[in-house]
């Protein structure tokens, strides 16, 4: 008698716990920042080749890309994983957004071998997702369209829905003034850190008009070289965001006209440079959000609703306009344990106990059980397609 599916899901998965775990602590031990993720890359595309899946590492501009496909012709999921640290190491987890995918994709292909099962998933490695946007490369040089339907999950405080992501531009500002002697001469420089402040206090002055969908903030990374010397040159980084295409166009529009501002009142010269990758809206599939609802009952013991107020932003979200997509969020927390936010040293702590471990083994369960039923199920693929193509929230 054949075994029921989320029997055999968790069989699969006791035989793969111990080197998935090995593998995602071995890059939570060795942080690499985006776009210099080769030791992860490594580790990963090692323990799929143990695996005898076939590897193909390195796309145009992303040498840490990676795939790997399993199954035969017919409907094909995509599993990204992401692996890339912030500065002070796995703060928002990303080592376990990989081994959550590369389990779902190790269990969903075994499965589908067993069952002779028409389909295919594909595990995709996606580097640089703090900043540079490696899904947002990988779009532009055409990789979704091929498939049918993307699942992601991310750790966070508590197993939830994700349901809106805001859009995210990163800029760098520079202010090109001339240097003087602040005492002798001040006369004869042009202030680049006035204009700086100007800036500052522009984007200030504007927070009681902004869209309240829309967020800016940032940093000054070059204020000066000494005291008693007139900035010729200061720089900062930038971040818009917003949860509407029309907010975020707006506030673009009105954080260039502050720099221009900003640049006359001083006479400085000034300059812009995208930072990594715009990141979108996302587009929201409510067949996918109810299938990882139901599946989280099994796995994860249920999942809350999304919440209004702590979005994220992602280059998820660029898939998800190009093919059926979903994300959500699986908790790593211990009940008691609070709420860190992702980012934060607690939550760096946090994400590497074995209890965060035991709850990406979870979702990798939960990923696998609705791979396998999107490529089993012809009426939900077609659900999830029409909701794809009229944009359903």
């Amino acid at each position: 008698m054949k075994k029921p599916l989320e029997q055999r899901i968790k069989e699969i998965l006791s035989d793969l716990r111990p080197a998935l775990e090995e593998m995602s602590l071995a890059i939570y031990r060795r942080p690499e920042g985006g776009l210099r993720e080769t030791f992860a890359a490594q580790t990963i595309t090692n323990f799929l080749k143990e695996r005898n899946f076939e590897v193909h590492l390195g796309y145009p501009n992303l040498p840490t890309a990676f795939s790997a496909i399993s199954g035969s012709a017919g409907r094909n999921v995509v599993l990204p994983a992401e692996y890339d640290a912030l500065p002070q190491g796995h703060a928002c987890g990303h080592h376990l957004i990989s081994l959550a995918a590369v389990g779902a994709f190790c269990i969903a292909a075994e499965v589908l071998q067993e069952e002779k099962v028409p389909g295919r998933v594909t595990l995709v490695g996606t580097p640089a997702e703090e900043g540079y946007g490696g899904k947002v490369i990988l779009a532009k040089q055409g990789f979704w369209k091929d498939f049918d339907a993307c699942i992601l999950s991310h750790p966070f405080y508590a197993t939830r829905q994700d349901k809106q992501n805001l859009a995210v531009i990163r800029i760098d500002v520079t202010f090109l003034g001339k240097a003087a002697h602040a005492a002798t001469a001040p006369w004869e420089g042009v202030n680049a850190l006035d204009a700086m402040t100007l800036l500052l206090n522009g984007i200030g002055c504007y927070r009681q008009q902004m869209p309240k969908d829309a967020f800016l903030h940032g940093f000054v990374s070059k204020g000066g070289d000494a005291a008693n010397i007139i900035p010729g040159k200061t720089s900062g980084t930038f971040y818009l965001r917003a949860l509407t295409e029309a907010s975020f166009q707006a506030v673009q529009a009105r954080f260039s006209a502050m720099i221009r501002g900003a640049a006359l009142m001083t006479q400085c010269r000034y300059r812009t440079k995208l930072h990594g990758s715009a990141f979108s809206v996302n587009k929201s599939n409510s067949s996918l959000q109810a299938l990882i609802c139901e599946e989280a009952k099994r796995y994860l013991g249920g999942i809350q609703p999304p919440s209004e107020t702590e979005r994220i932003s992602t280059d998820f979200a660029n898939v998800s306009q190009e093919i059926p997509g979903v994300n959500f969020f699986f908790g790593i927390i211990p009940e008691g344990g609070g709420t860190p936010s992702l980012h934060s040293e607690a939550f760096l702590r946090c994400a590497g106990t074995q209890y965060a471990l035991a709850q990406a083994e979870q979702a990798a369960c939960l990923m696998a059980h609705s791979a396998i039923r999107l490529l089993t199920d012809d009426l939900l693929a077609r659900q999830v397609a029409s909701d794809f193509e009229l944009g359903k929230a």
